[in-house]
């Protein structure tokens, strides 16, 4: 008897519950929504169909194949493994029911179809990187990689590294790269090859070369993709369809987000897309960003993301646990006084491996700023990870103890390379006058302490400088592949020597005043909201880790000795919730003992997190990809 806009927000854990014993009824409900609100249906819908045809088709053929033995390694084991550990009748199930509801929409609403299907296919198809780009974010890739072993720059090449070489020399220079791609195969594939493929003779022995080289490659590619692929596009030339689409029912995308009462009659409609097609260019990766124009007269940016992995679905997750977090937010007192909220972008998938994912005008990331900073001066931007591994290497040999040599090597990039107020001058320079200055700065703590609320809870680690994108407009801040990790046991592991990333930049930057008063108190707010809202929060956490173990079982391939009946999963989804609300207890504000002038004592645990996450001995220990000293 529920109005049906109240599903509207569980659209993804309907969807997934098509693959479970309770899909007969919960498909009667997603036919509903499919004839009340297709368009909140369509897009969701017409992904999971898409990811599960493969799959579905995989495991019949495997059923087929091998029925009977489940061992290690058999044709049944591999289907349950791509069929993502479900039965392969539920699997199958999932993908007849999945196209039942869509065969419902389309003989309904068959016009707006025909228009989406026009939208989708060419927003999928032709804003997708050059063959240059998608090299560039691979050498990047493999940059990093070098970059982050530990062994020291003189060591062999890695084993694990070779391979990914040979499978990457394999991938980017395979015989459908010459059939579509022919001058960009005969540009590149003899000097790429030659410089990088493990099975050439001149393949470099040692880390070091291997990093030089890599380097090398990532200059000529973003040299060459300068001077061939302009920062700023022209529809007319990327697509005529989308330029001559003039779409009478299709509606701005994120209407339907908001866990409340919706008419038809206010739902903005897409007017058109903007002419200009603008490139983003980001740690190694391009992405062209599209705005879209609404009928009222508002326009929205989104970044067209291709090849994206299996895990990237988790965002889509991550995203609806804030959504409904804002309306705890909202409920209590004292982080409604200080406007509290998580920004949450719309993210729109598109197929498997290509969404849209809404990007500010003025937005850029934390490493943007470090990166101006080197360009000023003429440094490389890894140089100092560089400098770390070498003097960390030589004070080892001398000082026989590894912790001191990591502090040695800390202090050195602190003092001689790294200094505190980059982030700061670049704010000063980007900002107009000094009550933006102020706004900003309050925002951008406020956004940082919420966001590394949830780091610390869910344990979030890789907090890089690039994944950190926030707004110059605004102080709103987004983080990049915000995705909980799990270890053999599915439960979430604390590999992190700090709780949450607050290096000697974001220190300097809000000053002790900052970090003192806003970011200590938006931090407790956070924790004391979801304490007040115990009930629902706890609800929907085990869902949320539900869906996100799932996931995790369902990307694992051939896994030996790992349950994941219903008994067991229920143990790891109580495991992991009893320690997320344990930390978050420690974030509270601790009453007990403590007088009311003492603001110390009262946020006693969250100052220890905060000297935890400050401290040199900590910050050391960390990966120097992650760039502690900045």
């Amino acid at each position: 008897e529920l109005p049906l806009w109240v599903w509207l927000v569980w659209i993804p854990q309907l969807l997934q519950s098509l693959q479970r014993p309770e899909a007969k009824h919960v498909k009667p409900v997603l036919i509903q929504l499919s004839h009340m609100f297709p368009q909140a249906l369509y897009y969701s819908l017409r992904a999971f169909l898409l990811e599960r045809r493969e799959s579905a088709l995989q495991a019949q053929k495997h059923s087929d194949l091998g029925k009977g033995s489940i061992g290690p390694g058999s044709p049944t084991q591999k289907a349950q493994s791509h069929g993502q550990d479900v039965p392969g009748s539920l699997l199958q199930g999932s993908f007849e029911h999945a196209k039942e509801i869509m065969e419902h929409l389309r003989s309904r609403y068959s016009s707006l179809v025909s228009e989406l299907e026009v939208f989708l296919s060419e927003l999928g198809s032709k804003f997708v990187p050059t063959p240059e780009e998608r090299l560039l974010a691979v050498v990047h890739a493999l940059l990093q990689r070098c970059l982050k072993h530990t062994t020291a720059t003189e060591s062999e090449v890695p084993a694990t590294l070779k391979k990914e070489l040979a499978g990457v020399c394999k991938a980017c220079f395979s015989s459908e790269t010459v059939s579509k791609h022919a001058q960009f195969y005969e540009h590149y594939r003899e000097a790429f090859l030659k410089a990088l493929d493990p099975g050439n003779d001149s393949f470099p022995s040692h880390i070091q070369e291997l990093i030089r080289r890599l380097k090398v490659w990532v200059h000529i590619l973003n040299y060459n993709i300068e001077q061939k692929v302009s920062n700023q596009l022209k529809l007319e030339n990327e697509s005529i369809a989308l330029l001559e689409l003039h779409p009478m029912e299709i509606e701005m995308p994120g209407q339907y987000l908001a866990d409340c009462e919706i008419s038809s009659e206010s739902m903005v409609k897409l007017e058109c897309v903007d002419p200009t097609v603008r490139v983003v260019r980001r740690h190694g990766s391009s992405n062209r960003r599209i705005a879209l124009v609404g009928s009222d007269g508002s326009t929205k940016h989104f970044l067209v993301q291709t090849s994206l992995s299996i895990a990237a679905r988790s965002d889509e997750r991550m995203m609806q646990l804030m959504r409904k977090m804002n309306g705890f937010l909202l409920q209590c007192k004292d982080s409604r006084e200080r406007s509290l909220a998580f920004y949450t972008p719309t993210i729109v998938p598109l197929w498997p491996q290509v969404r849209l994912l809404e990007d500010q005008e003025f937005s850029t990331t934390f490493g943007e700023a470090y990166e101006i900073n080197c360009g000023r001066y003429g440094r490389e931007p890894d140089s100092p990870i560089l400098r770390f591994k070498s003097i960390f290497n030589e004070a080892k040999i001398r000082l026989q103890d590894e912790q001191n040599a990591l502090l040695e090597a800390f202090g050195t990039i602190n003092k001689e390379v790294i200094s505190e107020n980059i982030f700061s001058q670049f704010v000063y320079k980007t900002l107009p006058s000094c009550n933006h200055l102020w706004t900003f700065k309050k925002q951008f703590c406020s956004q940082l302490a919420i966001s590394n609320f949830l780091c610390y809870g869910l344990q979030i680690g890789g907090r890089g400088p690039h994944r950190i994108v926030f707004s110059k407009k605004t102080g709103k801040l987004f983080q990049v592949d915000f995705q909980i990790s799990y270890d053999e046991q599915g439960l979430i592991p604390n590999d992190e020597s700090v709780p949450f990333r607050l290096t000697r930049n974001l220190q300097t930057f809000f000053t002790p005043f900052g970090i003192e008063g806003t970011f200590i108190a938006a931090f407790t707010s956070t924790a004391e909201a979801c304490l007040q809202a115990k009930g629902g929060f706890d609800s929907f956490l085990h869902l949320f880790l539900r869906d996100e173990i799932m996931a995790w079982a369902q990307r694992r391939m051939m896994v030996q000795d790992f349950d994941l009946s219903e008994k067991a999963l229920n143990q790891i989804v109580c495991d992991s919730a009893d320690g997320i609300w344990k930390r978050v207890k420690i974030s509270l504000p601790q009453a007990e003992n403590c007088s009311e002038d003492s603001h110390e004592q009262w946020q006693e645990k969250v100052i220890g997190l905060v000297q935890m996450a400050t401290d040199s001995s900590k910050l050391c220990q960390m990966d120097p990809t992650w760039h502690p000293w900045f």
